[in-house]
């Protein structure tokens, strides 16, 4: 039993692994949400319009 309970504590890995994992996932996803409030507080009128799939009319007619 305790050869058994000694194999899989070798294979679980350290808490530094363990951090740098979840920091790898947590990091693009907060610069993702910053980038993404920036942008709706940031942009124009008209860049707005065409990120919520509006197209714009050339010519000014409907």
């Amino acid at each position: 039993m305790y050869a058994l309970i000694k194999m899989l504590s070798d294979r679980v890995p350290t808490a530094s692994v363990l951090v740098n994992a979840a920091l790898s996932a947590l990091v693009p996803w907060i610069v993702y949400i910053i980038n993404r409030a920036l942008h709706r507080y940031g942009d124009p009128a008209w860049k707005r319009g065409e990120q919520t799939g509006e197209k714009r009319n050339e010519q000014g007619t409907e």
